[in-house]
Order: C-alpha cells, then structure tokens, then sequence
C-alpha cells in the first residue's frame, strides 16, 4: 500500500511485484517507506492482482476500493468520490450541483459521469469500455487532442 498523506506519499508495506508493475504503469517512482506516525491520510493506493476480490477487506475498512487500469486501486471512504468533491466545489461557489460536464476514462470516474449534465468517457489505450458504454458522448485521448477537439467541435471553445 501507498498512503498519502499531506506531507506526501509514503510507503506503507513492502515492495512487490505489483507494486513495481503498477509504478511503472504510471512512470512512477516507488516512495520510500516510512513508519506512519498518525498523519492525516488524504488517499491509500492497493497493489494486488488485477480482479482481486477485496469485498472482505472493505466490510473490515467500511471503504470501497475501485480498479485502476493496472494492479493498483483506489481506496475511497463509503460516501466520498469523485462526484461528491465536485457537488462539494460547486455548492461552495455557489452553482448549481448538478449542473457540471465531467471527463473521465476510468471506472473510478463512474459515479462523476453519470451524475454530470454531461459525460464524456476519455477513449484511451486502457480506458473502460463500460464507461465508454454509459456516457453520454465518447472522446478520444488527451494526448490525441480529445478533450480539445470535443470542447472545440461542440461549441465550448
């Protein structure tokens, strides 16, 4: 596990091959590991074999841990997500909570999407189809100007 704290990130167990797999992914460097003393954790990152069951563990933990495109998963406080930050965001400056476009490519992007005016699923070497499936449109990668040419085509730019 990787927590994050406010600090930074920190190496909560040992190095394994998923962990090393899963930072590579990412081109990531591996951080070192230090003895956790209390501080705030703001984000913890699992490294196991892709299709782990983890339903024991987040009864244990009353969290959810959703799949990342590789070895690594999110672990996310029951209640909070992605979709929660943005309803948080947009009730604090005073717009409308349901009144947002959300670009997302993963299924930890689920809950955003489909609360957004509009979803747009980011079309990327690994992103989701089933997300692609539930969106309301489909663009292609950032790195292929998809974001840009979606913004641009429809009249947001």
């Amino acid at each position: 596990m990787i927590f994050d704290a406010v600090d930074g990130p920190y190496l909560a167990t040992k190095i394994t091959d998923f962990l090393v797999e899963g930072k590579k992914y990412y081109e990531e460097e591996i951080p070192p590991y230090i003895e956790w003393k209390g501080e705030e954790v703001v984000k913890i990152n699992i490294f196991a074999p892709m299709g782990y069951d983890f339903s024991e563990l987040e009864k244990d933990i009353s969290a959810r841990i959703v799949p990342c495109p590789t070895v690594c998963y999110d672990v996310m406080a029951k209640g909070i997500s992605k979709q929660t930050g943005i309803r948080e965001m947009m009730k604090y400056y005073g717009f409308n909570e349901d009144d947002y476009m959300a670009f997302g490519d993963q299924e930890n992007d689920w809950e955003m999407l489909e609360n957004a005016k509009i979803g747009i699923a980011v079309k990327d070497i690994d992103g989701s189809e089933k997300l692609q499936h539930m969106a309301d449109y489909v663009c292609n990668a950032p790195r292929k100007d998809g974001i840009y040419t979606f913004l641009k085509n429809n009249g947001y730019i």
